[in-house]
């Protein structure tokens, strides 16, 4: 007779693995993260609205990504810039 299938390693669950508040605390780090990433963005923005004044010195990225996206109306590109940014840092 063969034993059963286990889901999880017998005396773990996915409670004791996290803790009550595992869940808690990869929630905070995912908010803190995000607010981190709109900082980087907010500075060049505030500075010169995203013109990239003197001689794109400032056009970060971002700052690239929502022109596309947002200011001249451009989603296809804004849309393709952050995907191809991920499949860059992937391979």
């Amino acid at each position: 007779m063969r034993p059963p299938i286990l889901t999880e390693p017998p005396g773990e669950s996915s409670d004791q693995y996290y803790g009550s508040d595992g869940y808690a605390v990869i929630f905070y780090n995912l908010i803190t993260s995000l607010v981190g990433l709109l900082q980087y963005f907010i500075v060049p923005w505030i500075l010169n609205q995203g013109s990239g004044y003197p001689d794109g010195t400032t056009r970060f990225y971002m700052v690239q990504f929502y022109k596309q996206a947002f200011t001249f109306q451009n989603m296809g590109t804004g849309r393709r810039l952050p995907g191809c940014c991920l499949l860059s840092h992937w391979l």
